[in-house]
């Protein structure tokens, strides 16, 4: 039953993770630099749902990693 359940939440995760993948492959600039930031000395190129994506990798593991820090010792 957990699985059937657990499939029927995924399926439709990794449906519209697709679906956005596939709406955002335009390359958008990542500036590194505050001064000049249409012409970057330090800047990256990358497709938006890359960037989407990993921002939000991102945030889960230093979500999980604050949550796990501030559990108490004991």
């Amino acid at each position: 039953m957990r699985a059937l359940l657990r499939g029927l939440v995924a399926v439709p995760v990794f449906a519209l993770a697709l679906l956005i993948a596939l709406a955002n492959r335009e390359p958008v600039l990542i500036s590194f630099d505050p001064f000049m930031p249409t012409d970057p000395s330090f800047g990256l190129r990358l497709p938006l749902y890359l960037t989407l994506f990993s921002t939000l990798i991102l945030g889960m593991i230093l979500g999980g990693l604050a949550s796990w820090l501030s559990r108490p010792k004991g």
